[in-house]
């Protein structure tokens, strides 16, 4: 059986619905601020209540010329969507390689993901951190939830705050500062410069402005 792999067994996009939800309820399990102040326990919790499940796939062409800068999925996510039909959405996000990173994306009118940062220009490349090499986008996993972009726009302009909406991973913000893989001329960073107050209020995807 030359070329198998493990994944052929499963259905693209259930793998990776099995492994997205166990991560999320360990992040819930893990969330540590203050319950008093959140209605959900992370932006894990959010998602397990209202967020959707999308497995990957190609950019039609109509929404191609949107596609935006590498590393800044939340700004190309928000142009796009408020350049066009489309739909922001926030969550995270995995190729495969057992990590969960937060993201921006859209989905057309018709729910369809429409990923305007990451797209197939990176199935086949080998990952520097695990050595694994990328799959197709059909393998790929999203659990987001949907925002409405006035929001979005309430959340960066009228409040001078950063994106993403949700909380990252503990893990991932002990990446700040560190060179990214590659390029050490680059730094991630990570800070967040708000208390999530998505998380404070029951998620509504009509919002489009904090209380």
């Amino acid at each position: 059986m030359t070329g198998f792999k493990f994944r052929d067994l499963i259905p693209p996009g259930e793998a990776g619905r099995m492994a997205f939800r166990r991560e999320l309820e360990r992040r819930v399990r893990d969330w540590d601020k203050p319950v008093y102040m959140y209605t959900y326990k992370g932006g894990a919790d959010l998602l397990l209540q209202h967020g959707t499940f999308w497995k990957g796939a190609p950019i039609r062409d109509e929404y191609s010329h949107l596609i935006g800068a590498e590393s800044e999925c939340f700004s190309n996510a928000w142009r796009a969507a408020s350049n066009s039909d489309l739909r922001y959405v926030e969550g995270y996000y995995s190729i495969g390689d057992g990590m969960f990173m937060p993201h921006g994306w859209c989905i057309t009118p018709d729910g369809d993901i429409q990923d305007v940062t990451v797209t197939d220009d990176a199935v086949g490349m080998t990952l520097a951190r695990s050595r694994m090499v990328i799959p197709p986008q059909e393998y790929w996993s999203y659990w987001g939830a949907v925002f409405h972009v006035d929001l979005v726009e309430d959340h960066v302009e009228n409040h001078g705050w950063d994106l993403p909406l949700l909380d990252r991973p503990k893990a991932e913000l002990e990446l700040q500062g560190t060179p990214r893989d590659g390029r050490p001329w680059e730094y991630w960073d990570f800070t967040v410069n708000h208390d999530f107050p998505i998380l404070q209020f029951p998620y509504d995807p009509d919002r489009r402005a904090y209380p």
